[in-house]
């Protein structure tokens, strides 16, 4: 059922089996596992079903190093969480993003992708997506190939398309009637009480922004509040250590990756016409879910060149109207497809005219295609780093709840990535003749400022087998406190080059598979 945290006596004190702060793509998840098996689980959400301004203001914050986004503007504070504006781009993790890299300080999962298989399967229809299979080879036909890349340069892979799922909207029914699942809106935890001799947690302090207080007392409880909240919220408890819970070893709020992204940067050139449309053809589709497929530095020459990961969309440079609308019509043409949106195509290249009788007389007056340019858009790994972190502020939230800071920056590996993915791809276009790469950064230079995150929070509360070098083990249990968890991408020690929300979801089912273990 769903319930509404004012309805809540005042002084209650609330106990149960499971307890879950956050409703986003991790806390659904893990409560969805939970529905219908007879144990007495709360899922608390600070918002509402809509997005409510004064609970937004919740997240602001500041941020110093390169500039970063508003905190309020990235994440999202109601039923459903973040994925109420995600764009849905889903692949896995690669296998060396798992790997402990000499070259990558700080780098090594606590286990291998192999591990996390058979949860990556169960997450794809929990986000709306097809099988699980992402070589790109499958999901193209004999009418289509791919790059003809040397061994151990370049690969080719897909992202699979979710909706995008919104998961306060698609699960919110299955949750409303559940039996044994309580989701309690605007209920905003403000302090985790936990018994120091029996390093267990006790009690959940939770507020309304109108003034109401009352307590749950879990059996096990997990934090699934995204990678800078849940270490804000970690931080701001202090009764068993000055330095915030699980902190003894000071690595809370430490390790702050997103993945560095530099949008139409360096760019692809060719007179061939020989690059497959599949690579910059957003509306390719296969067994009716659209497909993107990326270019991925090959893991030998990661390991070669002793870089990050680093991966690749291809976007046509900016083309008017008209000329898209003949293309996209030469092409349907040309494969006797049928042709959607008709008139408007029309229509775009009537009020388009000298752009398109422009490419019209060079196609056939050359009987070659016209010059096509793809530009970049550069996605790659951060590599962790502990001085990129979250601590917090002076200044207090409408709950009297410290803000944070974050300090986001970025070091020499991640510069060499991008300059050695790029001088790479020059050389293996330039091997296959299909046309020439211009460069978008030479050798020396800095990062250009319109280097940015890709709202990719990761890390803060990262996977660590020695207490010492991370804040919660291998089963996303705080080191320090037996039944306090940790959910989402806060645990990632290291973020690969791919989206996280497919890596969330899977470590979230694992997560409730290990919990139910437990309360069995």
């Amino acid at each position: 059922m769903i319930i509404d945290a004012s309805e809540i006596k005042a002084g209650t004190s609330i106990p149960c089996d499971l307890c879950i702060i956050g409703a986003g793509a991790a806390g659904i998840t893990i409560a969805r596992e939970f529905d219908g098996i007879g144990l007495n689980v709360w899922l608390l959400e600070s918002g509402g079903y809509e997005l409510e301004q004064p609970t937004q203001d919740l997240y602001k914050g500041t941020s110093t190093g390169r500039r970063y986004f508003p905190l309020d503007k990235t994440r999202l504070r109601y039923l459903g969480g973040t994925t109420n504006h995600w764009a849905g781009l889903c692949r896995p993790m690669d296998a060396i993003d798992f790997e402990s890299r000499a070259w990558i300080p700080n780098s090594g999962w606590p286990f291998n992708r192999d591990h996390l298989v058979p949860w990556y399967m169960r997450a794809q229809p929990i986000l709306d997506l097809g099988e699980y299979i992402y070589n790109a080879e499958h999901w193209i036909d004999e009418n289509q190939r791919l790059l003809p890349f040397k061994t151990g340069t370049f690969r080719t892979e897909v992202y699979q398309a979710s909706t995008p799922l919104r998961f306060g909207t698609a699960y919110r029914e299955q949750l409303r009637k559940s039996r044994n699942i309580t989701v309690c809106l605007h209920a905003n935890l403000t302090h985790l009480q936990v018994d120091k001799p029996s390093a267990q947690l006790k009690s959940l302090r939770i507020q309304t922004l109108d003034g109401n207080q009352f307590s749950i007392s879990p059996q096990t409880c997990t934090l699934a509040c995204g990678s800078i909240e849940n270490a804000r919220l970690l931080l701001s408890s202090k009764d068993i250590h000055p330095d915030g819970l699980g902190n003894e070893s000071g690595n809370v709020g430490r390790y702050f990756m997103d993945h560095p992204v530099l949008s139409r940067n360096g760019s692809l050139m060719t007179t061939s016409g020989r690059i497959p449309e599949i690579y910059y053809d957003p509306y390719y589709f296969r067994q009716r879910r659209p497909l993107y497929f990326t270019v991925l530095l090959d893991e030998v020459s990661q390991r070669q060149q002793q870089v990050a990961n680093y991966s690749a969309l291809f976007f046509p440079a900016l083309l008017s109207k008209g000329v898209k609308s003949y293309r996209r019509i030469s092409r349907k043409l040309s494969r006797d497809q049928v042709i959607t949106g008709w008139w408007q195509h029309i229509s775009n290249i009537l009020g388009d005219l000298d752009s398109v009788s422009s490419k019209f007389y060079y196609d056939h007056l050359t009987n070659k295609p016209a010059p096509l340019q793809l530009d970049f858009y550069n996605q790659w790994e951060q590599v962790p780093d502990p001085d990129n972190r979250v601590t917090l502020d002076r200044a207090r939230d409408s709950l009297g709840i410290q803000r944070v800071n974050i300090r986001w920056q970025l070091g020499e590996i991640d510069r060499r990535t991008i300059l050695t993915a790029h001088r790479m791809m020059a050389l293996e276009v330039g091997r296959t003749d299909l046309g020439r790469v211009r460069l978008g950064i030479s050798e020396n230079d800095p990062l250009p400022d319109t280097v940015r995150g890709d709202n990719h929070q990761m890390g803060t509360t990262r996977m660590h087998e020695n207490p010492a070098l991370g804040v919660v083990d291998a089963n996303c249990c705080l080191h320090t406190v037996h039944n306090l968890y940790m959910a989402g991408a806060s645990v990632f020690p290291t973020g690969g080059s791919t989206n996280p929300t497919l890596t969330v979801v899977a470590l979230a089912l694992r997560l409730a598979d290990h919990i139910k273990e437990k309360l069995a």
